[in-house]
């Protein structure tokens, strides 16, 4: 088990050549969101998340994280290097997670248009439909010094009595408590996004 190591928020690029003639991947930097698989909607109050940038790509399917690498080639996509989680998930929610991976293996294409992109498998009939992320502009900076207390996880409020507490020391250190537990965290930022 583990979780992605890679985040970023950086403006996409296009796809003109670059100065050393080689093509621009248009998807460097871009972030997404699911809204359909396979022609439908996706289960009520799931997201699917997945970002791509410097040949990474990784994202959060539902509940389980997956990362890996790509290449981009015109309209061709690669997945390589895959990795995910192993978390149990409601029933509902697994088959959807495993809908989704099959998008990733085989013959895969893409076609981006704006603020949406679809991705597909020879080997399903519909694509995979996702809408651009919106960016919000932060100064990761603004985090040293500030501490945060969970009030709501997965949707939920916490329970009662419970305490999650994070605290950004410095620009790089982090302490993480729930209850009697504490971790001592190493954390990176790039644009809006944390890792």
């Amino acid at each position: 088990n583990g979780t992605t190591d890679v985040q970023t928020s950086v403006p996409p690029q296009n796809s003109q050549p670059t100065a050393s003639g080689e093509p621009r991947d248009e998807l460097d930097g871009s972030q997404w969101k699911l809204v359909s698989i396979n022609d439908s909607p996706l289960v009520v109050d799931s997201y699917i998340s997945l970002y791509f940038s410097g040949g990474a790509y990784w994202g959060s399917a539902g509940l389980n994280t997956y990362s890996g690498k790509y290449t981009v080639n015109d309209s061709a996509l690669a997945f390589s290097d895959s990795f995910t989680t192993l978390i149990g998930c409601p029933e509902d929610i697994t088959h959807q997670e495993e809908a989704y991976f099959k998008y990733f293996s085989g013959m895969v294409s893409h076609h981006l248009d704006g603020d949406r992109l679809e991705i597909s498998n020879n080997n399903i009939t519909q694509p995979l439909v996702f809408e651009r992320l919106p960016e919000y502009a932060m100064n990761p900076s603004d985090l040293i010094g500030t501490r945060w207390q969970l009030v709501f996880l997965d949707g939920e409020p916490m329970v009662a009595g419970l305490s999650a507490i994070l605290e950004f020391e410095d620009g790089s250190r982090a302490t993480a408590q729930a209850g009697s537990l504490v971790d001592w965290i190493d954390y990176e930022t790039n644009g809006d996004t944390i890792h």
